[in-house]
């Protein structure tokens, strides 16, 4: 899936006419949908610093729908992993940590009841198939992490869209929660949408990001491991698009 991160400058919303606030979400978490998808937005006028599809790569995608809920699971989830080193996400230094205050996806409707989280998983990544970033065998789990967003329960949110549009989530740093989190180099990171048993789409495309893969679960419960998107039957290898918004830290 297409995913980016860069900065966010307080008080850009406003004058940010190609963009339109739909959404509804916790107070902490700003929603803007943008219906250009061939190039990723830049904000403030920076471009993201990590995208796992550049813009030569967001055309020709797929739709990937989330993963069948499985027994007595409330909610499903599609995730991708990225990680801030050298060769991956186009990152221009990757011996530096970054402050991430914002992402954005193409993608199409998130329902209510949906949630975003974020977690450090450099040491749950393993892989019984390939590397640990790339590998069909790839899996994660939450021994030793919790949720970097809302506090350690994720931010809450809905956003239904009439078509696919790049959807932008705009972190801040309260009042009520700092999700504004300082991502470190040589880290592996898993970004994570949790939703209800159907309506959820992240597009995806087939170009590969050294960083990380498309991965998800039939339960969104932290005692079941992510695994990739081809363990889960839902396509082979590829990228769930994504760009990060960040600001060096």
């Amino acid at each position: 899936m297409k995913i980016s991160i860069k900065s966010l400058p307080a008080g850009l919303l406003a004058g940010l006419a190609f963009v339109t606030l739909c959404a509804t979400a916790r107070a902490d978490l700003a929603i803007t949908n943008s219906t250009t998808i061939s190039s990723w937005n830049q904000v403030g006028g920076l471009n993201p610093f990590y995208v796992s599809l550049t813009t030569s790569g967001l055309t020709g995608l797929s739709a990937q729908g989330q993963p069948s809920a499985g027994t007595g699971a409330t909610f499903t989830v599609l995730s991708e992993t990225f990680t801030i080193t050298n060769g991956a996400g186009s990152l221009a230094n990757p011996n530096s940590n970054y402050l991430l205050t914002g992402l954005a996806i193409v993608g199409g409707n998130e329902p209510a009841n949906s949630s975003l989280h974020l977690y450090d998983i450099t040491t749950n990544l393993i892989s019984n198939n390939g590397s640990t970033l790339n590998g069909s065998g790839a899996t994660y789990n939450f021994v030793a992490n919790g949720d970097l967003l809302g506090n350690g329960h994720g931010l809450a949110f809905s956003n239904t869209l009439a078509g696919t549009d790049q959807v932008l989530f705009n972190l801040s740093a309260g009042p009520n929660t700092q999700d504004q989190v300082v991502l470190g180099k040589n880290h592996t990171y898993a970004l994570e949408f949790w939703t209800p048993a159907s309506g959820f789409s992240w597009d995806r495309a087939s170009a590969a990001d050294a960083g990380g893969q498309a991965m998800g679960s039939h339960d969104a419960s932290l005692g079941v491991a992510r695994t990739t998107i081809s363990s889960l039957g839902l396509a082979g290898t590829v990228r769930l698009g994504h760009q990060c918004r960040l600001q060096r830290e």
